[in-house]
């Protein structure tokens, strides 16, 4: 597997894996339902049994009834900076993705990261400056 920059959750449909906004159970449809990213080359209309579309430029997506999926999984990055362990994501886009840490240790907020015990602390943090230091693969319950 390629070192992952930050966390993120995945599905399998039709033999491909996506990336995974979320999956809910949907009052209104009456079924569990996976919302995933559209990949850049992709459109909704690559997805004729979407039951829900939206979202502009890199933020596109579908809602996929949960039946169609295969597996849901997540994997769970961390990585040090300046000595201290933070879980990483990504936040924005592909383009220009933004690197967001978030730790208990409270030696961050020696580092300038704002948060406290019960929030945790979080802040961007320089990708460049960050060393991956694990990465946790687990399996989603499906509806």
């Amino acid at each position: 597997m390629d070192t992952l920059i930050g966390s993120q959750k995945y599905c399998m449909y039709q033999g491909q894996q996506y990336i995974m906004r979320n999956s809910y159970r949907d009052r209104d449809l009456g079924q569990y339902v996976v919302n995933i990213r559209l990949p850049e080359k992709l459109t909704a209309a690559d997805f004729p049994e979407a039951l829900r579309r939206g979202g502009e430029g890199e933020d596109r997506w579908v809602v996929l009834p949960e039946r169609l999926v295969s597996r849901e999984w997540e994997i769970n990055v961390y990585g040090e900076w300046r000595g201290v362990e933070f879980y990483l994501t990504v936040l924005g886009g592909s383009r220009n993705p933004v690197l967001f840490g978030s730790t208990d240790d409270k030696r961050a907020e020696s580092l300038g990261i704002p948060g406290d015990q019960y929030q945790a602390w979080a802040g961007v943090l320089p990708a460049d400056e960050v060393v991956i230091t694990r990465q946790v693969e687990r399996e989603l319950p499906m509806g």
